[in-house]
């Protein structure tokens, strides 16, 4: 949880919830390309840090590698108070030099941005109630690790 300049603590739940899905950039020490993750959800959790969950949670198969990623440890601050929405960054001791960028979704062509935008077409375009579905997936996610 952080504040912004108004006073009242944000979270990362109520940061992302209005956003189309999210792009998770992860840089780590020695490793000079970035990797991107797509996001459908993100979640505080109880004790600090985040979880979020991607695209491929809902694949028919089941997921083809875990479908959320936990950073319990992490600490976040926002890329800009005066303008939450735009995201934040995070730095994880946990992992070895890990830091990362988490914002909304921008439609571009790559690969999260794809995984994202099939999920809205096939899922949330199928009938598939998103407020609903975050309810039904953040004690799965909260409570465990990753999935």
């Amino acid at each position: 949880m952080t504040h912004t300049k108004a006073g009242p603590p944000v979270t990362i739940e109520g940061l992302s919830r209005g956003w189309p899905g999210a792009i998770v950039l992860i840089t780590r020490l020695g490793d000079p390309t970035p990797l991107r993750r797509a996001a459908v959800f993100l979640f505080d959790l109880p004790a600090g840090g985040f979880v979020w969950v991607e695209p491929h949670a809902w694949d028919p198969f089941g997921p083809s590698s875990p479908a959320s990623h936990s950073r319990p440890r992490a600490t976040w601050a926002l890329i800009s108070a005066q303008h939450p929405q735009k995201g934040f960054f995070y730095e994880d001791p946990e992992e070895t030099g890990e830091k990362g960028l988490v914002f909304p979704l921008v439609r571009y062509d790559s690969p999260p941005t794809a995984d994202l935008e099939a999920f809205y077409d096939q899922e949330v375009a199928g009938g598939l109630d998103l407020v609903a579905e975050r309810e039904r997936i953040r004690p799965l996610v909260v409570a465990g690790s990753d999935t």
